[in-house]
């Protein structure tokens, strides 16, 4: 395969590719259709005359409209490979016919062809010098010049079509160039035109972004100046809840026994036979016998199965716990009395079985103030009976125990009942000394006081942990001073 074929090959190999790829580029002829097709078939034949008739028509329904680029570039290679028909025939007429037709689409004149159209021109130019040259030595023989004048006469029309041919070319690239210069400038001042619309749109999404921003902080600003007013008053709340609280329970400790009060008193040995023992032992150790009465009715051994009861026991007087901290407003007073008291029992060597059980029945102590109605300690001055209500606590809450197993029962009932029981008799419910007031009571009446005195519920103002104590020691009517002690160590 010579080069020629080899570069013909891959011109129509290319110019078929575009025809299949922009076929909808043309105008929507199917006669155009078939004569681009036509021209294409003629070309890959080597009827490259046909192909040129073919392609100049189609050529011509593009008149006034930007031709699509496979019809350029197919006409383009047609007409080269025409041009060199027309040069190896020295077909003069043909020639003409191909400047013509070249002068009306110079858009096809691409440097191959105009090169060979220079080359074909000067072929012609050159036949014609030799005619003219042959002419004149035939003329000077036989003594004329007539013929010599027509091949004058041919040479420059030659000149002058080819002249007038590459002249149209030039005007036709000045204008391409001209209009592809007005192109670009319209095409800078439209993305000149959109840059500066976009310039114009971020600044106005620029400020109303800030003012979406500032509206947004003065929301925000505003709702946390709700929040915090809230919290403000929510605490203000909090802490006079707890303090009208900590003033009721200080007038309700401060009454008197009524006849009534004495006359319906609630015994222990009425609700569980076995308590009658307990409280025994518990005179008898105060009366410094020794331990062993009162270890008679502790386990010597915690297994895993009462183990494991003891801590879902605790786990649900946890969640009571929490319950009465709320109606109470004493945040954490449960948990705080309850891990003082475990401390206290271990410290005094109770017993694990026991230090637990004590553990559970301090987070629910004052279990009866779930049955009492809570807007009796939002007010500010409460009648007698209202007094009495709050004081009743300690027996309704005996009858909230209902969760607690049986065999764990008798030490919460203790710990619910006698809590506010002094050691000289002064307490309620049942004005109850010394010995007859249970272990788990007395522990839980000076942690509990002494916890109001150090926290913020208390209405004298806050203690620290020495002058708490101290306070316990110079109450010795009221608490335990052996527990006060065991408390003083261990802080």
């Amino acid at each position: 395969m010579t080069k020629r074929s080899s570069f013909v090959l891959l011109n129509l190999l290319l110019i078929l590719l575009l025809v299949m790829t922009n076929a909808g580029a043309e105008p929507g002829n199917s006669l155009t259709a078939r004569y681009l097709n036509g021209a294409s078939n003629e070309y890959a034949s080597r009827n490259n005359e046909k192909a040129f008739t073919y392609i100049n028509y189609v050529l011509e329904q593009y008149s006034g409209e930007e031709v699509p680029d496979n019809v350029t570039l197919l006409a383009e290679a047609i007409y080269f490979d025409f041009l060199g028909d027309i040069k190896q025939a020295e077909n003069m007429d043909l020639f003409r016919e191909f400047q013509g037709r070249l002068s009306d689409f110079p858009y096809l004149a691409s440097d191959r062809l105009k090169r060979q159209v220079r080359s074909v021109t000067d072929m012609f130019v050159a036949k014609a010098e030799k005619e003219e040259a042959e002419m004149r030595a035939r003329a000077a023989a036989e003594n004329g010049g007539g013929s010599v004048e027509v091949v004058k006469s041919t040479v420059s029309a030659i000149q002058e079509a080819n002249d007038a041919l590459f002249k149209r070319i030039e005007e036709s690239q000045m204008q391409h160039n001209e209009a592809m210069k007005q192109q670009m400038e319209h095409n800078d001042r439209l993305v000149n035109t959109m840059v500066e619309g976009m310039r114009e749109s971020a600044d106005q999404n620029a400020k109303q972004t800030h003012n979406i921003v500032l509206i947004l902080s003065c929301i925000a600003v505003f709702f946390v100046l709700i929040i915090v007013v809230v919290i403000i008053l929510s605490v203000k709340m909090a802490h006079r809840q707890q303090e009208l609280f900590t003033t009721t329970m200080r007038v309700v400790s401060e009454l008197q026994r009524i006849p009534y009060e004495q006359s319906d008193k609630l015994r222990l040995e009425d609700i569980y036979s076995g308590m009658r023992a307990i409280e025994d032992a518990n005179s008898a150790y105060d009366e410094g016998r020794k331990r062993p009465a009162l270890e008679e009715f502790d386990v010597k051994e915690v297994d895993d199965e009462l183990r494991a009861e003891l801590r879902e026991l605790a786990t649900e007087c946890e969640r009571q716990g929490a319950k009465i901290d709320r109606v109470t407003s004493r945040k954490n007073n449960s948990k705080n009395v309850s891990e003082l008291v475990f401390k206290i029992a271990q410290h005094m060597e109770l017993g694990e079985y026991m230090s637990m059980l004590y553990f559970c029945a301090a987070m629910v102590y004052d279990i009866g103030f779930l049955a009492i109605d809570p807007e009796l300690f939002e007010q500010e001055k409460l009648t007698e009976e209202q007094k009495y209500e709050i004081r009743g606590h300690v027996r309704k809450g005996v009858e909230l125990l209902d969760f607690v197993p049986e065999k764990f029962r008798p030490v919460f009932v203790e710990a619910v009942l006698m809590h506010h029981e002094n050691m000289d008799g002064s307490g309620y419910p049942d004005g109850l000394t010394e010995g007859q007031i249970s272990k788990v009571a007395r522990i839980i009446h000076v942690v509990e006081s002494f916890i109001a005195q150090i926290s913020r519920r208390n209405y004298k103002g806050i203690f620290d942990k020495e002058t708490a104590i101290s306070e316990l020691r110079n109450s010795p009517e009221k608490y335990d001073p052996e527990i006060v002690a065991v408390l003083d160590g261990l802080i």
